[in-house]
């Protein structure tokens, strides 16, 4: 190595905010699934807590469908 680095170019950022959103939503999806699996009683929650994880999960899919949707729009503006 010869000490000096280079930032990334314009295309290698995008590329790098498309994965990132894309992984983003694809953690959303699987989260959005587990608040409804949840709320429909399919996975084994108690039935005083059901309610309150399948709220927190839901509220956790929609921020990290937001931040996804923020980085791919980010990666086709670039």
């Amino acid at each position: 190595m010869n000490g000096t680095s280079r930032p990334p170019s314009s295309a290698a950022r995008a590329g790098t905010s498309r994965a990132v959103g894309m992984a983003m939503l694809g953690s959303a999806i699987a989260m959005a699934t587990l608040a409804a699996l949840a709320y429909a009683g399919v996975l084994p929650f108690d039935d005083a807590i059901r309610g309150w994880v399948a709220a927190g999960v839901g509220v956790a899919a929609v921020i990290d469908g937001a931040i996804g949707i923020y980085f791919l729009r980010a990666a086709s503006q670039s």
